[in-house]
This record gives C-alpha cells, sequence and structure tokens, in this order.
C-alpha cells in the first residue's frame, strides 16, 4: 500500500471538499462549515477553532484515504477515479450517520452550532445533494491520484501454466 500517496490524496480531497463547501456557503447561502463544526468540538466559536477544525478534517481525510487504498489494494486490486468514486458511497453511508449522531458529542451542539443532522438533511435537500456531492468528489480524488496498485489481480492467462511442447 502506497501510504504516503494515500494521505496526501486524502488531504488534496479533503481540501477539495472545504473549498467546495466554502463555495456552497458563499454562492447558495447553504449554511454548513465544516471546519467550525470540527473545530469547535475543542473550543469556542473563533478562528482558532475554524483552524483547529481545517487542520482536523486534513487530516481525518488523510486517514480515511488510508482505507481507500486498503479496498484498492485488498478488495478489487485496481484504482481509480471511478473506483474512487464507487468507494465513496460506503463513505457516505458512515459520514451521513455519524453526521446524525453529532448531538450526542458534539459539546456546543445544537447551540451555538447547529446540528446538521445525518447526511446534512437539516439544511434541506439542497445540503443532502451537497454532502453527497462532496464525498463523491473526495473518493473520485483519492482514486485518481493513488494510481496503480501494488498488487494488481492476477490476469487469468497469467496464472495458467505454459502448454509443454
Amino acid at each position: 500500500m502506497k501510504v504516503g500517496q494515500a494521505f496526501v490524496a486524502g488531504m488534496i480531497g479533503g481540501a477539495a471538499m472545504l473549498l467546495l463547501t466554502w463555495m456552497a456557503r458563499t454562492v447558495i447561502g447553504i449554511p454548513v462549515d465544516l471546519e467550525m463544526m470540527l473545530g469547535t468540538m475543542a473550543t469556542d466559536p473563533s478562528t482558532t477553532a475554524w483552524l483547529i477544525g481545517f487542520v482536523i478534517h486534513l487530516m481525518v481525510s488523510g486517514a480515511i484515504a488510508l482505507l481507500y487504498a486498503w479496498g484498492f489494494e485488498n478488495i478489487t486490486h485496481r484504482s481509480g477515479w471511478l473506483m474512487g468514486g464507487s468507494f465513496s458511497i460506503i463513505h457516505i453511508v458512515i459520514a451521513g450517520v455519524v453526521f446524525g449522531l453529532l448531538p450526542m458529542i458534539h459539546p456546543r451542539m445544537p447551540s451555538p452550532i447547529s446540528s446538521p443532522g445525518a447526511f446534512m438533511s437539516n439544511l434541506g435537500m439542497i445540503g443532502t445533494v451537497a454532502f453527497v456531492l462532496i464525498h463523491v468528489i473526495y473518493g473520485v480524488v483519492v482514486g485518481a491520484m493513488y494510481g496503480s496498485v501494488l498488487h494488481p489481480r492476477p490476469s487469468s492467462t497469467a496464472s495458467r501454466p505454459l502448454a509443454s511442447a
């Protein structure tokens, strides 16, 4: 498994997610701030909380990419943007459930930080669609950046013994 490459791919995928949520906040007005949501688990809302959340999100994104890489190497024996996008389905389900459970573990939720709800459903349909899309984009980035696997599945012709003459 290419640990360093996977971790960096995950951090870049995580940065893409944060860029897209920033765009959703500023352009469409979707009130989601993943950095603040994470940072306020450690401290009150502030610039420091936002920076803490930013770093946490990048580190968690890198760590999750290690799970994608393990799957590429040990389950599918291939990677790529399509495989990463496919793996994101599992990621979406787990993250969606975790978002629903956040009020039980977040010390500042629901006040002063609003609960996003499972799959960001408290933000309406557009929140749920955004949640799914940013996770699919993350998976696509991780799959594309991981590159070829170290342990490809042996082809059926390579596993056959040579015919004797």
